[in-house]
């Protein structure tokens, strides 16, 4: 006989086939959640100061003495019993956050939840619970769902009877000839074959992604109907029609999401509406000020001046563009004092370096928007400025999100996440030591609290650097996609690209390789003895050579990697290790911010261990520019886009 806990419950009522999973099939188990799991157990510990002077139980709820160590408790009358544990005769079983005990020979289920209020399965949760108790004997009086208080706020220590509020959820709860049905239907599935997958998008999501997602799910393609219709819609195209886009007919199509989309995946074409691009671009004013903030959100409040779940700022990324074309400048702020509030440091810098005027780009604009009005409902000093701030924002997301410009591989979405490799397709977050917002709070939650060693302290503060600026330098590229579509080709750039293809034409179909003459100059090269001085001949690094160059060129190291498009924290990099290895990309960058001849690009890319290779398209274009004297970074990628090529720079 199967035990059933609460939390199978939930997920039984929710889908069969997952509960069917959860028993039966431990091989596709997933992994929970364990700074989830982590932050209920700090609420419900909390959540006990409210209701002092009771019983705890520490047994694990399915062990038997969880259950008579309930028993009793109840008996002896304590007035509150933490985590109390009944468990039926047919082996439904849960823990209850806090039963209170009325003195009147009922009692009251108090279920903890880290949220700001109840949600439909805490409902499910709570009936659950009822009817356990109930089962065994206990009268149960009120149920109530007790969740952080949204409107508390935080002044000095901690108000325990105010940080939560009590829901009397009695008008919610499921019947219990209700429950007793479901847990006998969840029975039954338990007791019978595997029910195969399961597929629906209203199902699937319902109260949490479900943990066998990724089992039922494994054969639907990266963009299916799932992405292209809402909810309810999707699940009726999926029973019609399949998960496949192709098999859907016309006259479905115009009830997607986004017109054209469906289309665009279908014959693999880009979209472009240039009134929608000119809509964003005439908005535009410089100076611009391309901005990202990164946060936490603590359940509990951890500063002054802030509510549960509030997102607070830890972390700015700003590149200002003077001019049209301009230089890009890079400011940044990172709080790096544990257990403190970021916000007063970040708004003075921020303040400081984001001027008066000018367009502030950020990407999806309520965040950023939201930010700066709570932090100047939080610190009316600033009111003003961040309010300001906020009366010159633009959100790049919008000429993406109505399909101004839209490619087949974002899959229906218009995230920087998605955007970015679909324009920018040399820029990527894989490389990166972290990845996406939700690491990042993780991470300096942890730093925040005093849960990271110094070493590892020290890399998360390298990789929020480098996440965040990422971010403000993806946009920088993604307006310059923008812009381009609108400059169209001029006459000039139409006569430079036929010159670059019938450069490409003549090199990429010419050149053939020997492969038995390099096998036979690799075997001489093992049969020849080393000599003994070999070491000291070593010709110059990387490094060393690219700053020999720099010299003889006679520019600055500034005017370097500003013309090849590069970060200078990358360039600093390169400047303290004599042993740097780049991409081959960057060496290509710093070729054009060098402006460099033929011979001088080889000695680079061969101090890297590179050359330029007449079978890729790429080195021949670079080839190409060299020999044309086109060193300006936007002309040459300009002319790499066009040949569908990775654009150089922006690292």
């Amino acid at each position: 006989m199967f035990k059933i806990s609460k939390s199978d419950y939930v997920l039984g009522v929710k889908c069969p086939n997952a509960i069917w999973f959860k028993k039966l099939r431990k091989d596709i188990q997933t992994e929970m959640n364990m700074a989830i799991l982590e932050r209920g157990h700090e609420i419900g510990r909390l959540a006990i100061d409210k209701f002092p002077g009771g019983r705890y139980i520490t047994a694990k709820p399915w062990e038997y003495e969880a259950a008579w160590r309930t028993q009793d408790a109840i008996k002896a009358g304590d007035p509150y019993i933490y985590e109390a544990t009944l468990s039926t005769k047919t082996g439904e079983y849960c823990a209850v956050d806090i039963l209170r005990n009325n003195n009147d020979g009922t009692w009251d289920i108090i279920e903890v939840k880290s949220t700001s209020h109840p949600h439909e399965y805490h409902y499910l949760d709570a009936s659950f619970q009822k009817y356990v108790f109930t089962q065994c004997g206990v009268k149960i009086r009120d149920c109530f769902i007790m969740t952080l208080n949204p409107e508390y706020v935080r002044h000095g220590a901690l108000d325990i009877q105010e940080l939560f509020v009590l829901h009397n959820v009695n008008e919610e709860l499921q019947p219990m000839e209700q429950v007793a049905a479901d847990v006998a239907r969840i029975r039954a599935v338990l007791d019978g074959p595997e029910l195969g997958i399961a597929i629906s998008k209203g199902k699937c999501n319902k109260f949490y992604d479900c943990p066998y997602k990724h089992h039922c799910w494994r054969n639907i393609p990266d963009y299916s109907v799932f992405n292209a219709f809402k909810g309810a819609l999707a699940d009726e195209m999926y029973a019609a029609y399949g998960a496949d886009l192709a098999n859907i007919p016309e006259q479905e199509r115009i009830k997607q999401m986004h017109p054209g989309d469906i289309e665009a995946y279908l014959t693999g074409t880009e979209v472009v509406n240039p009134d929608i691009l000119h809509n964003f671009t005439d908005q535009l004013q410089w100076p611009l000020y391309f901005l990202d903030y990164e946060s936490i959100m603590p359940a509990v409040p951890m500063f002054d001046n802030s509510k549960p779940y509030q997102q607070i700022c830890f972390q700015f990324s700003l590149h200002v563009q003077q001019t049209p074309g301009g230089e890009l400048e890079h400011y940044e702020y990172l709080h790096n004092e544990s257990g403190t509030d970021p916000r007063p440091g970040l708004i003075k810098q921020l303040i400081e370096t984001i001027g008066t005027s000018g367009s502030v780009i950020v990407y999806n604009q309520p965040f950023e928007q939201g930010r700066n009005t709570e932090m100047a409902r939080d610190f009316p000093e600033y009111a003003d400025q961040l309010l300001a701030i906020n009366d010159r924002m633009l959100d790049l997301l919008t000429p993406f999100r109505e399909r101004g410009l839209y490619r087949p591989c974002q899959n229906g979405s218009a995230s920087i996440k998605q955007t970015l490799p679909a324009f920018v397709p040399e820029m990527s977050y894989e490389n990166l030591g972290i990845h996406n917002g939700t690491e990042a709070s993780d991470q300096f939650m942890n730093f925040m609290i005093g849960k990271q060693t110094p070493a590892q302290t020290a890399e998360m503060m390298q990789n929020l650097y480098e996440y965040c600026g990422q971010d403000t330098i993806a946009m920088v590229r993604l307006l310059e996609v923008v812009q381009r579509n609108l400059q169209g080709v001029t006459p000039e750039k139409e006569k430079l690209f036929l010159s670059a293809q019938r450069y490409l034409d003549k090199w990429l179909e010419t050149e053939e390789v020997d492969y038995c003459l390099i096998i036979e100059e690799m075997e001489c090269c093992e049969e020849a003895p080393m000599e003994p001085d070999l070491l000291e001949k070593l010709e110059p690094t990387f490094s060393q050579k690219l700053f020999e160059l720099i010299k003889k060129q006679g520019i600055s190291e500034t005017d370097c990697y500003k013309n090849a498009n590069l970060d200078r924290r990358l360039f600093s990099k390169i400047r303290s290790d004599d042993e740097y290895q780049p991409k081959k990309n960057t060496v290509f960058a710093l070729i054009f911010g060098l402006k460099l001849n033929l011979a001088d690009a080889r000695d680079l890319l061969d101090a890297a261990g590179y050359s330029i290779s007449h079978s890729l398209k790429m080195d021949v274009l670079v080839e190409f520019l060299i020999k044309k004297k086109i060193y300006d970074i936007i002309t040459v990628n300009e002319v790499l886009y066009k040949y569908g090529c990775p654009l150089l720079g922006g690292n």
